[in-house]
Formats: C-alpha cells, sequence, structure tokens
C-alpha cells in the first residue's frame, strides 16, 4: 500500500481538471464547426483523450483516493476535513459507477 501526502490529491485532481477541460474544448470545437479539421480527424483526437483520461482516472485517481477520502471521512481532526473525505468519498463513488450524481 502506498502512502501519499495530502497535497498529491491535488496535482491529480488538478491534471483530471485540465483533461476534461481539454476535451470540453475540443468537443466544441466538433459540434461547432470553428476549427476547419476534418471531423474524423476531431473525432479520433477527442475519443483518443477520452480514452486517455479513462485509464489515466483507472490508473490514479480510482486506484488510491476512494481509500484517502473514506479515511479522511473517519478522521477526528475538527469536522472541516471528514467534511471533504466524506465528499471526496461522494465524489469517488459516482466516478466510479459512471454516476453522473452525487445521489447515494
Amino acid at each position: 500500500s502506498h502512502e501519499f501526502p495530502a497535497d498529491h490529491v491535488t496535482i491529480e485532481l488538478e491534471f483530471a481538471s485540465k483533461c476534461h477541460h481539454q476535451i470540453a474544448l475540443l468537443a466544441n470545437a466538433l459540434f461547432s464547426g470553428d476549427d476547419g479539421r476534418a471531423d474524423t480527424v476531431r473525432w479520433e483526437e477527442l475519443s483518443g483523450r477520452l480514452e486517455r483520461l479513462q485509464a489515466f482516472k483507472q490508473a490514479h485517481i480510482l486506484n488510491w483516493m476512494p481509500r484517502f477520502f473514506d479515511a479522511l471521512s473517519c478522521g477526528s481532526c475538527g469536522c472541516f476535513y471528514p467534511a471533504v473525505g466524506a465528499l471526496g468519498s461522494a465524489l469517488m463513488r459516482a466516478e466510479r459507477d459512471g454516476n453522473p450524481t452525487l445521489a447515494d
């Protein structure tokens, strides 16, 4: 079992956020047709980026962050960190289950 510092969570989530942003920009360009490239090239690029993001999530985010957030939610250091842990745990369940909502 690997132990990662808490700031490692921030780095990985920031990277995933930037990947999501790039995918959103590419999808917007694809659907608006404003970047002048052939649709086939754009679909292939979008598909490749989505596959790489999913692989990153499986290898990194979903590999250890659920345990990290579960442990944080059970902590006894005030009410802030357990609340962050509970929110993180809910987000990890939603990501794992492919559920875009947090209703669990």
